[in-house]
């Protein structure tokens, strides 16, 4: 499969791959329905982004303080009981 946007090749993979793995902002906000929902934040703490008054744990390796973009697909939201409770599934 292969994305293009204004002409120019943004991904290219197996169908699974580009929607589990989008290269970019626009694959990822492309492909999908609905589309992957996108939060900005920072790094906060080793495994952790701040967005606001949220606090949302990641894996990876990403240096604190590093502007980020967390891409959150609307079937893997799960929401809990409480005021913020939720699960996000990596």
């Amino acid at each position: 499969m292969a994305v293009i946007a204004d002409g120019r090749l943004q991904q290219v993979g197996e169908p699974q791959t580009v929607y589990e793995r989008p290269a970019n902002l626009f694959v990822a906000r492309f492909i999908g329905s609905p589309p992957m929902n996108t939060i900005e934040g920072e790094v906060a703490e080793a495994g952790v982004v701040a967005a606001g008054a949220s606090r949302i744990p990641f894996t990876g390796d990403v240096a604190k303080g590093r502007k980020v973009v967390v891409g959150l697909r609307p079937e893997h939201l799960h929401l809990g009981e409480g005021d913020i409770e939720a699960t996000v599934k990596a």
